[in-house]
């Protein structure tokens, strides 16, 4: 683990049960590819590859879409978070998830149209995952649950249980936003990064916070959240509505 990108925050307001604090992640532009391993567990930081192929490999390969946690020993260990080719500091409260899939990736979908292990993540709004699969199949369609602003909250279940892991995410669109298809249909979504054989290599999202859960929140617990994230905002001169 590099400690130069990965810094942990300590809390200075309290959060609702079960996230254990406030990450901090600095993207490195040099290695744009790329974050350290900052799991200490093989390289889980990669976000796209070069390649122009496009393959359902089991290890995270072409498709540079989507923020990627990491299931280790049964449960997810960091968060790993996108870059636009800058230096971004991203701001990540986590819980451990007891998820039975290797990885679990929200923000994504191959370039043939179909979808394994991935989640295009739609402008504002809550989408929940009825069907994601441990083995890594394909997901159900999502449905859009809320709609709020510029905020967007994803929830994903595991189809044999009831564990939730809520993203909660405020987008900041730097280069272009573009519909993208989901399980066949298109939805108007940002671009999260470059598909294979693309000459987009930019990253076109920022998150500016994201907050984690497997289980689902209620509301008191998502104001506390929120504002707990708005106080750490704020020290790093951000606001937020």
């Amino acid at each position: 683990m590099n400690p130069a990108l990965f810094r942990r925050t300590e809390p200075t307001y309290t959060l609702p049960a079960g996230a254990v604090g406030i990450y901090d992640f600095v993207y490195d532009p040099a290695n744009p590819q790329r974050l350290t391993d900052l799991s200490g567990n093989g390289n889980h930081g990669q976000l796209g590859s070069t390649s122009g192929a496009d393959t359902d490999d089991p290890a995270w390969g072409p498709d540079g879409y989507g923020l990627i946690f990491d299931a280790i020993d049964d449960f997810v260990s960091l968060p790993l978070a996108l870059g636009n080719l800058s230096t971004y500091t991203y701001i990540c409260a986590v819980e451990q998830l007891s998820f039975l899939s290797r990885r679990l990736i929200i923000g994504g979908s191959r370039t043939d149209g179909s979808v394994r292990n991935g989640l295009s993540v739609i402008t504002g709004g809550m989408l929940e995952l009825d069907n994601y699969l441990p083995s890594g199949g394909a997901l159900a369609t999502p449905r859009t649950l809320v709609q709020n602003g510029n905020q967007c909250v994803v929830a994903v279940r595991q189809s044999a249980g009831t564990n939730r892991a809520i993203f909660w995410n405020r987008l900041k669109m730097a280069e272009d936003s573009a519909p993208e298809t989901y399980g066949g249909g298109a939805i108007d979504a940002f671009r999260l990064g470059r598909r294979s054989g693309s000459t987009a290599d930019k990253f076109h999202a920022r998150y500016d916070y994201s907050v984690i859960y497997n289980r689902a929140l209620m509301d008191e617990e998502y104001l506390q959240a929120y504002l707990y994230i708005r106080q750490e905002m704020k020290k790093r001169g951000r606001r937020l509505p």
